[in-house]
């Protein structure tokens, strides 16, 4: 080996060195050396192609390995922030590669602390050692060389080669020779890793903007392009071909033709190019309805603005949502005081219908007069239709929720469908055998039904197709957060559509409203669709709406699915006649009026009938009658104790006494549920004399408190007591 290296071709190298031993002198080299003039070069070209660190570490050891024996060759790096010795690359006939350490006494930490090269054979080493200066780490070396490597007059490693075997050893000349090459290795790895943190910074901002739900676009003083992430491209839906072709103006018209006012779009842009250091915010709208908000602030360098960031987020679904919040909103507003009219006006009615029942059941009366009294009576009955839409729509009635098969009640409602619309429309059905399901009160989704195939006819004048599907779905996160009050989880469909005129776009947002209609003057009441609103939200369910003009409407109906065997409407017997009666009964309402009507009604048939505004009188009307009371008949909502606490507190005085609760309005339901839960009956105004006589004595006759399970209400008379508003024709 030392024959190959040839001692006396590069003796003329020694004593080169400069006297403070940290390199050579300036411009020169060890002469007769032309290899280590390509060496330099080589060192430059990898430093430039290498792809990153450990390519340049395996070139620089073949290159070094060209000039000298390097068999056993490592790069050592300090770093100052964390106090690390590090060794990047190590290739070593006996030791590992050794962990990251803080410096100690090795020949490494030696040259790195020195900044001066250091040739130790092993007896120079030995001395080293005995002096304290160093200390033996991993396999003894008859050779040891290493040089410092530096950067701007800092050392930040050490380049080391070593020698085990006596054939192979170094001297001045490959220390002269390691010394000189360092200098430049020195730069070619601080270059490098300057590039490879670069490009790791590149790469994460580039993972950074790819990730945001931004678009980013960046452009020059001129607008043009510099660079863009993913997400710029999904939002503007630019296909590869445009971007690809770098073609700013064909980049643009494509953005453009987008865009609902595209000459706004621009005026913005000329106005921040005519002024770099302007910042703004807009709204874009598109053709198809998406909208995003667009932001854009200059790009500086050198504190100047070089160019412009263009930032555009679609908040087309929080649009949505904002806009399906305050519809809500306003249709719970709506709803309360739509509720809140039919309380008052069930009072109304209730007198109304009820003088005008105790007029018809005198004989006295003469037919003319009874037939005016009659068309009152009528006039009355629809007006109450009209509150229990109207209720229906504020979720204000009671409900007999029962598991049903929505496929059975369909087939049921069959025959009457086909009456109810016409034989020149054709009623098509799709049903799911393997339908789930549902918990709702019967009567409300044959309401919803009827409603839908209404409006469906009067969409088809000239005949056409009613198509109802049903089907099990999956609701999932993102379809509940865009459609409250739904969850997610099973749910059952029913879709029913027809081939009708369709619904105008701008009404659509507005055809769930009470009161809104597109029929012509009374020719509707602009109840219907509020009535299916009010329902399927009661029922915790929903209903979506798609219409196109000319080609029909569909309106989606979602119901949670329950895993439960189908309840049966238990069947009740109506035909008895209530008598009379002696027992003590104490009224509570506040609408004087109507108290005074009821007791008149009761007091004829034979009860005593004690009278109260509100919960304070009736606790003062009880205190005079101490355990005297057989049935406490009170209004739910009244002034100061509602109609359940005021139960609640007399039946601790008598226990064991009757209690009816009434109400024109449930917007009292969880009052009214205690009640259910007490054992109290509850009815439902306006009711009709006969009604309210039949209901009174069934209560008194029944053994023991009101069982709830007997006397549940419902807004159909489908079994238990049927709401009092439930007119018998």
């Amino acid at each position: 080996m030392k024959d190959y290296w040839g001692q006396a071709s590069i003796s003329s190298a020694r004593g080169r060195v400069a006297a403070d031993g940290e390199g050579f002198q300036a411009g020169s080299e060890p002469e007769g050396s032309e290899s280590l003039q390509a060496a330099l070069y080589r060192i430059s070209e990898v430093t430039h192609s290498a792809a990153d660190m450990d390519q340049l570490y395996r070139e620089i050891h073949a290159i070094v390995g060209e000039l000298m024996f390097a068999e056993n060759f490592y790069i050592a790096l300090y770093d100052p922030a964390r106090d690390l010795l590090t060794f990047p690359y190590f290739v070593d006939q006996f030791d590992p590669l050794p962990e990251p350490r803080k410096p100690g006494k090795g020949l490494t930490e030696h040259v790195l602390r020195s900044g001066r090269p250091l040739l130790a054979p092993e007896p120079e080493f030995e001395t080293m050692v005995m002096r304290g200066e160093v200390e033996l780490i991993g396999a003894p070396s008859l050779d040891w060389l290493g040089v410092p490597l530096r950067r701007e007059g800092t050392t930040i490693g050490v380049l080391v080669v070593q020698s085990y075997t006596e054939a192979k050893r170094y001297g001045e000349a490959e220390k002269d020779i390691l010394t000189f090459v360092s200098q430049h290795i020195g730069v070619a790895l601080e270059r490098q890793r300057a590039k490879d943190a670069m490009r790791r910074s590149l790469s994460l901002l580039k993972s950074t903007l790819d990730s945001t739900a931004d678009g980013i676009l960046v452009v020059d003083r001129q607008g043009k392009i510099v660079s863009f992430n993913r997400r710029f491209v999904e939002i503007w839906r630019l296909p590869n071909a445009v971007m690809a072709s770098r073609d700013d103006s064909r980049a643009l018209a494509f953005v453009l033709d987008q865009l609902k006012h595209p000459d706004e779009f621009m005026r913005k842009v000329n106005e921040l190019y005519a002024e770099p250091e302007a910042q703004s915010f807009d709204i874009l709208e598109f053709k198809d309805g998406r909208v995003l908000e667009r932001y854009s602030i200059p790009q500086w360098l050198d504190g100047k603005a070089v160019g412009r960031v263009w930032s555009f987020r679609d908040v087309s679904e929080h649009r949505e949502l904002e806009s399906q919040l305050r519809q809500a909103q306003k249709m719970e507003a709506v709803g309360r005081l739509a509720g809140g009219v039919a309380h008052d006006f069930n009072n109304l009615l209730g007198i109304i219908l009820g003088h005008s029942a105790l007029l018809l059941e005198q004989d006295r009366i003469a037919v003319p007069e009874r037939r005016r009294i009659a068309e009152i009576q009528q006039s009355a009955e629809r007006g109450a239709a009209l509150t229990r839409q109207l209720m229906a729509f504020g979720r204000g009635q009671q409900l007999q929720v029962r598991v049903l098969d929505l496929n059975t009640v369909i087939g049921e409602s069959g025959a009457m469908l086909r009456r109810l619309i016409g034989e020149d429309v054709e009623l098509v059905t799709d049903l799911d055998p393997a339908l789930g399901r549902i918990e709702a009160d019967r009567s409300q989704i044959e309401q919803v039904i009827m409603n839908l195939a209404l409006n469906a006819r009067d969409a088809m004048p000239q005949g056409g197709t009613l198509h109802i599907r049903t089907g099990n779905v999956e609701v999932d996160e993102v379809f509940a957060r865009r459609y409250p009050p739904l969850r997610c989880g099973g749910h059952v469909q029913m879709v029913i559509s027809d081939s009708g005129t369709g619904i105008k776009p701008e009404w659509m947002a507005h055809i769930f409203e009470p009161f809104f209609t597109t029929k012509e003057l009374g020719k509707g009441t602009g109840l219907g669709l509020a009535t299916v609103y009010g329902i399927l939200c009661q029922s915790g369910g929903h209903i979506a709406a798609h219409s196109e003009l000319a080609h029909g409407t569909v309106f989606e109906i979602y119901l949670p699915r329950v895993d439960a065997p189908v309840e049966s409407a238990a069947a009740e017997d109506r035909s008895a006649v209530p008598g009379a009666g002696s027992e003590t009964l104490l009224l509570v309402e506040d609408e004087g009026l109507l108290r005074d009507l009821t007791a008149e009604l009761l007091e004829a048939e034979g009860y005593r009938v004690l009278r109260a505004s509100d919960g304070a009188e009736a606790l003062a009307v009880f205190s005079r009658h101490p355990g005297g009371i057989d049935l406490l008949i009170t209004d739910v909502v009244m002034p100061g104790i509602s109609g359940a606490q005021l139960a609640q507190q007399l039946l601790a005085r008598q226990p064991g006494m009757k209690v009816m609760l009434v109400s024109g309005y449930s917007d009292t339901a969880l009052s009214v549920r205690a009640g259910h839960e007490l054992g109290f009956a509850f009815v439902q105004k306006p009711c009709p004399p006969s009604e309210l006589r039949r209901r009174v004595r069934e209560l008194l006759d029944a053994p023991g408190p009101c069982p709830a399970a007997d006397l549940a209400p419902s807004a159909s008379g489908r079994g238990g007591v049927p709401p009092l508003s439930t007119q018998k024709r």
